[in-house]
C-alpha cells in the first residue's frame, strides 16, 4: 500500500517558517495520515500501520505504541519499532516511566534530555530526547504512544503539536478497531451457542420414524433460524398405539425453543 512520508511534516528537515500555506499543507497531509490509518478495522493490522508510518519519517530510535488493558491496570505493547530490549505484546505497569505518568495526568510528556528527566526508564543506549502522548478519546485513554531520537531535544514544538494531531487520529482509530473487534467475537460467540442449542434441539427430535403396521410415517423440521419452536414426536402408547405430536410455539428464537422443550417433556410424561 503506497502511503505518503512525513517527511514534509518537517521531521527530517530543519522546521521551516509556520507560514499560512505551510500550516495548510500539514492539515492536509494530517488528513490522508487519518483516512490512512482508519481505513482498516482489523486491530492486528492498523497497529503496525501506525507504527511503521510513524517510525519511518521520524528518523527516530525507537516508537512504541502501549494499549490499555482493558481487564489488568497494565499496557500492552501493541507495536514497536527499533526496541532491542521489548518486543510486542511487553506489559508495564501504569504507574511506571514516562507510560504510567503520561496516564496518570492524561497530557503529553516531553524529555528534551531523558538524562534529566525523573521519568524516563532506560531502554536503547542511543536515545537522547523521547516524547509520550497520551492516546485520548472522550475522556477515555486508550494507550500511550511513545517516540525516541537520538538527538538532544529533537522535537521542536511544532513537531510535537502535529504528534499530538496525529495521536488524536490513532486513538480514534485503535477504539473503533478494539470495539469491532470485540463485536466480531461476540457475534461468532453468539453464533458458536446457536449452533449448539441447534443441535441440542435437533437431538430432541426423533431419530428414526416408527414402524406402524398399514402406515408410513415420517418427519422432518427444518427451522427458519438456528432454533425455533417447531415440534414433531412420536409417542408409543398401551396396546401398540402410537401418539403424533405436531406443534408450532409461537414465536421463534430461544424463548420458543425453550418452551418446545419443556413441552415436550410434558406431554411425554403426561402420555
Amino acid at each position: 500500500m503506497a502511503t505518503t512520508p512525513l517527511t514534509d511534516f518537517g521531521f527530517s528537515s530543519p522546521p521551516l517558517p509556520e507560514t499560512p500555506a505551510l500550516k495548510l499543507a500539514k492539515l492536509v497531509r494530517l488528513q490522508k495520515f487519518a483516512q490512512r490509518i482508519t481505513s482498516t478495522l482489523d486491530i492486528e493490522e492498523l497497529v503496525p500501520r501506525i507504527v511503521d508510518e510513524v517510525a519511518a519519517s521520524l528518523g527516530c530510535v525507537e516508537i512504541n505504541l502501549y494499549l490499555r488493558d482493558p481487564e489488568q491496570p497494565e499496557f500492552v505493547l501493541a507495536g514497536v519499532r527499533g526496541c532491542t530490549l521489548h518486543g510486542k505484546g511487553h506489559r508495564i505497569k501504569m504507574d511506571k516511566g514516562m507510560v504510567g505518568h503520561v496516564a496518570a495526568t492524561r497530557r503529553m510528556h516531553y524529555a528534551p534530555d531523558v538524562t534529566r528527566d525523573p521519568y524516563y526508564m532506560a531502554c536503547e543506549p542511543d536515545t537522547r530526547s523521547e516524547v509520550a502522548i497520551p492516546l485520548n478519546r472522550e475522556g477515555d485513554l486508550v494507550g500511550v504512544f511513545t517516540a525516541s531520537h537520538c538527538e538532544l531535544d529533537a522535537f521542536s514544538p511544532d513537531q510535537l503539536r502535529l504528534l499530538q494531531g496525529l495521536c488524536a487520529h490513532v486513538a480514534v482509530a485503535v477504539h473503533n478497531a478494539r470495539r469491532f473487534g470485540d463485536e466480531r467475537q461476540q457475534r461468532e460467540r453468539m453464533s458458536r451457542e446457536a449452533e449448539e442449542a441447534r443441535s441440542i434441539q435437533q437431538a430432541l427430535l426423533p431419530r428414526s420414524s416408527p414402524l406402524i403396521p398399514g402406515f408410513f410415517v415420517s418427519g422432518l423440521s427444518i427451522p427458519a433460524g438456528s432454533v425455533g419452536g417447531d415440534w414433531y414426536d412420536f409417542i408409543p402408547l398401551r396396546d401398540g398405539r402410537w401418539g403424533l405430536v405436531l406443534a408450532d410455539v409461537s414465536g421463534k428464537g430461544t424463548a420458543a425453543a425453550l418452551l418446545m422443550s419443556a413441552t415436550r417433556g410434558m406431554l411425554r410424561a403426561l402420555a
